[in-house]
């Protein structure tokens, strides 16, 4: 399988239950849980990120194959339910432009040259997208608005 698949795929797909069963991740996250299968239906995003919908099922018999047919049939329909889970913020049109800029890698400095302004006016106009997207970072005020980039 591909990098970037967005293939419906279970654990053992890749590996033996047995090994995983033999992970730390299992130890800590599913065996509390009594979760003994996995099932993971991948959404399109931005590269490097992989948002999924996890299912685990506890111990017997593994997802069959007409459910991985059914949540690949759901799979778009869990991307609708995945991007509207965020209410949208609005934003100013300044806001957005100091905010491409930060998406571009600038410094407040850089932005404030880029758009005839102080840089104090970009740290303001940063401040006030944070508290409207509920973020403190500049890293998150980014992903937030532009999760694709």
């Amino acid at each position: 399988m591909a990098t970037g698949s967005l293939d419906v795929v279970q654990i053992q797909d890749f590996v033996p239950m047995q090994q995983f069963r033999r992970t730390q991740l299992y130890a800590e996250m599913f065996q509390p849980e009594g979760i003994d299968h996995l099932l993971s239906v991948p959404l399109p995003t931005a590269p490097g990120r992989t948002p999924v919908y996890l299912f685990g099922r506890e111990a017997g018999s593994p997802f069959s194959e007409a459910e991985r047919d059914l949540l690949t049939l759901l799979q778009p329909h869990l991307y609708e339910l995945y991007r509207s889970r965020r209410p949208r913020v609005r934003l100013t049109r300044r806001q957005l432009d100091v905010l491409r800029c930060i998406a571009l890698g600038m410094t407040n400095e850089e932005a404030a040259r880029q758009l005839c302004v102080t840089a104090g006016t970009v740290a303001k106009h940063l401040e006030n997208t944070y508290a409207r997207l509920g973020v403190t970072t500049r890293t998150a005020a980014v992903a937030r608005v532009f999760p694709a980039a």
